[in-house]
């Protein structure tokens, strides 16, 4: 299927754009969050902060606190998030919380400036898509925002090759989102699905989907 992790000759910028990053900086790892790496996350948050003078932004000042203070009571938010290393130096992060078993609300997303400019935004978003929609097709887990991380589906979500999870990204040069994408996805959702219970189709650039998708 054209719609499946960015296949096609009409992903292949999308696909480049991140290849490139991978091929520039050697060593890339991305973690979900845990206890064992929420130090990192402020770390990302703080230089952000002082790389944006923070300092003279009341908004980024107060933004600052509370990233501080939701991840120090992360599982009372049941927050998630994902950060991203480059030789074990972390530069990019994103937190999240759910707001129901199909809905995930990003609440901060931060990338230290010189990866940033490289694509840095774009993977740690394709990372965190993709830990989201593995918990989504696990067949293992009660809890449909936190994958076992062991059964068949999780290990072929993991590596990119879940049949039953399709990324979306507009079709027209200006890559939007039109309603043609959109009723691509609502016939290919009638199908039934191949190995998971349930298909699940993650929507790049959602942002720039024109009113008629929406």
């Amino acid at each position: 299927d054209d719609l499946a992790f960015l296949a096609g000759s009409k992903y292949h910028k999308k696909r480049n754009h991140i290849a490139k990053f991978n091929k520039t900086y050697s060593n890339v790892k991305f973690e979900e969050l845990s206890q064992n790496n929420k130090q990192y996350f402020l770390e990302i948050a703080d230089n952000w902060f002082l790389e944006n003078d923070g300092t003279k932004d009341n908004g980024k000042i107060y933004e600052n606190k509370i990233i501080h203070q939701v991840l120090d009571s992360s599982s009372l938010f049941n927050l998630r998030g994902g950060i991203l290393f480059i030789e074990n130096v972390p530069i990019a992060m994103t937190l999240a919380s759910a707001i129901n078993n199909t809905t995930v609300d990003i609440h901060f997303e931060k990338a230290i400036s010189e990866y940033a400019k490289h694509g840095a935004y774009a993977v740690i978003n394709q990372e965190f898509a993709k830990t989201l929609a593995k918990a989504l097709v696990c067949s293992e887990s009660t809890n449909s925002v936190k994958p076992c991380n062991k059964c068949a589906n999780c290990l072929k979500a993991e590596s990119d090759s879940h049949v039953d999870i399709k990324t979306v990204e507009g079709t027209n040069k200006s890559k939007t989102v039109s309603v043609e994408d959109i009723r691509r996805v609502r016939s290919d959702a009638y199908v039934v699905p191949n190995e998971a219970e349930k298909k699940v189709y993650i929507i790049s650039s959602a942002h720039k989907m024109n009113e008629t998708a929406m």
